[in-house]
């Protein structure tokens, strides 16, 4: 697949800017060019910039729009100085955040009956359950069984006037013959739009758009991205919320281009629930839980993700360095055996002894045996370990994205928690009633309340304390819902680590006995009386030569496989 043309990518970007950005309608500009130009005038390759920038200025002028164009400019300036107050008003609240506040302790020291606090002293700590809302999105996906999501191939659709050549691959749902074209940037949409609404969920990472380094419609790439796809689909094909998703469903079934394009259009304006109500479980229940016991367990999923990461960025890096050692191995035992076979070779040409002359032969064998063993090894390695160490590291990705959501929500009602319980205990030693803030709809004596404490913090900033106890309940979900998927994601990796590590020993397993086979051969024909010698070893190569034919047609049975799957 070639590369596209920087200069068609130039001539584009123009476009955008002058036409596209600005609101005008793109097919009536498209008609324009081929009124201009004649067949062939939708076509980016047929303009030059210069011809293109004359053809704009022409549209323009028609249709009276040069005047406008300024009244854009000034609002562009105008949207872009409310941005920057908004920006402000942002760095004012920050400025506000980082106002330290008194230590808990402190609020109960100033009354002087009241005991040391604990976090469970203010109500912190709670366990209920909560009606939230439940999975309603009744589709064929729901009523499926044996459902397989496939990424069957790729096809590269040539650049247009206000587009580039990009990548299109088919995905297909069985058994409900479900076929769709979806690009790189509909399956991050589908990611983020998961992420933005259910990012109480363990959601898997896709890869970055551009490949580093190297050619984006490169084929052995694609299809690389390809299976990552497919594992990406498969893996929300097994989870019990996401597997449920209008947005799912409709990624998957959704054949028109311009249908898929509205409704992606429709959930840009669905925002993030911040109420425990709105948001999705399974059977309509919300279960808040938040503990000490809790807590700690979050502290220990984050270090042992922490942990296991690391641990495993070290032997990548090892593994690496080992590649190198195994490469050098494998050329000096090659090279070993090129020597024994120069020995041989002479030991025949000055009629030395046949034992001399067959030692020098299984020497040679031996270690161009030992050579292309650890060759195999070494290639078994780098492939198998590289898919496993990618699985891994995409796992604790979106474990520690699911940890840092949780952490965020948990920081965030503990810093208005603490304001809330220092700005109460002010209020009710300044006496300041007036400020108290009691619901209305509540009958409340203000002389009793202003001498009962525990009474006057309970019913006082009524509304602070309703939007604290909010936060309290979405951290209270997140954090049992981080537990929750940990478990889940655990038996799922278990599952997983098992096939990957017993992949990897089976093709160890496979090098290791025909080393250790050919070895046996070698010792066995140094065992054998000469006159026997020649016959033995002619059924050994016989034998070693079906077992290469066999192994190089299953080699290619997978190879065809795999290139084909690359085609359409």
């Amino acid at each position: 697949m070639s590369e596209e043309n920087p200069e068609n990518e130039e001539k584009r970007n123009y476009l955008r800017e002058h036409i596209l950005d600005k609101g005008h309608d793109t097919n009536e500009f498209t008609s324009f060019l081929i009124s201009k130009k004649g067949e062939g005038g939708d076509d980016i390759s047929n303009w030059s910039l210069l011809d293109l920038k004359e053809a704009v200025e022409e549209f323009l002028s028609e249709k009276g729009e040069q005047k406008n164009e300024n009244k854009i400019e000034e609002n562009k300036e105008e949207e872009k100085k409310e941005e920057l107050k908004e920006e402000e008003k942002k760095e004012e609240q920050k400025v506000e955040e980082k106002i330290e506040v008194a230590p808990e302790k402190n609020a109960s020291e100033n009354n002087q009956n009241s005991k040391k606090t604990s976090k469970d002293d203010y109500g912190i700590y709670d366990q209920k359950e909560i009606k939230c809302q439940k999975i309603t999105d009744i589709n064929e996906l729901n009523k499926c069984e044996n459902l397989m999501v496939r990424v069957e191939s790729f096809q590269k659709v040539e650049g247009k006037l206000f587009s580039k050549s990009y990548i299109v691959y088919i995905v297909t749902t069985s058994p409900l013959n479900y076929k769709v074209k979806r690009r790189f940037s509909d399956f991050e949409w589908l990611r983020q739009t998961i992420a933005n609404v259910y990012g109480y969920c363990a959601i898997p990472t896709i890869p970055k758009k551009n490949k580093i380094g190297g050619d984006d419609f490169d084929e052995a790439f694609l299809r690389k991205r390809s299976r990552t796809f497919e594992k990406f689909l498969g893996y929300l094909m097994i989870h019990p919320i996401l597997k449920h998703l209008k947005v799912v469903y409709e990624f998957l079934s959704i054949e028109n281009d311009s249908e898929f394009h509205k409704i992606k259009k429709n959930y840009e304006k669905m925002k993030q629930p911040t109420n425990v109500r709105d948001l999705i479980s399974v059977d309509g229940e919300a279960n808040i839980e938040i503990n000490e016991e809790k807590e700690k367990d979050l502290l220990k999923i984050k270090e042992i993700a922490t942990f296991n990461e690391g641990t495993l960025k070290k032997i990548q890096s090892t593994m690496l360095s080992l590649k190198d050692d195994l490469l050098n191995a494998q050329i000096k035992l090659k090279e070993i055996s090129i020597a024994f076979g120069s020995l041989k070779k002479k030991a025949v040409e000055y009629s030395e002894d046949d034992d001399v002359i067959q030692t020098y032969d299984e020497l040679n064998s031996m270690f161009l045996n030992f050579s292309n063993t650890i060759s195999k090894q070494n290639y078994y390695i780098f492939v198998n370990m590289r898919e496993y160490f990618k699985y891994v590291k995409n796992n604790y990705r979106s474990l520690k994205e699911l940890i840092h959501n949780g952490e965020s929500l948990k920081s965030s009602f503990y810093k208005s928690y603490k304001s809330l319980v220092n700005k109460k205990e002010d209020y009710f030693k300044k006496s300041e009633i007036a400020k108290w803030d009691f619901d209305p709809k509540e009958n409340i004596d203000k002389t009793t309340i202003s001498i009962n404490r525990s009474l006057a913090l309970e019913k006082m900033l009524y509304k602070d304390t309703a939007s604290v106890n909010n936060q309290k309940e979405m951290y209270g979900f997140y954090l049992n819902k981080v537990i929750s998927e940990h478990q889940r994601m655990k038996k799922i990796n278990a599952v997983f680590h098992l096939r990957y590590a017993k992949n990897i020993l089976e093709k160890f397993q496979k090098a290791t006995s025909t080393l250790l086979s050919g070895v046996e051969q070698n010792y066995n024909i140094l065992n054998t009386p000469k006159d026997e010698r020649k016959k033995l070893k002619e059924v050994q190569n016989k034998n070693n030569e079906d077992n290469d034919n066999l192994e190089k047609i299953s080699q290619d049975i997978v190879a065809k496989k795999t290139a084909n799957k690359g085609k359409k």
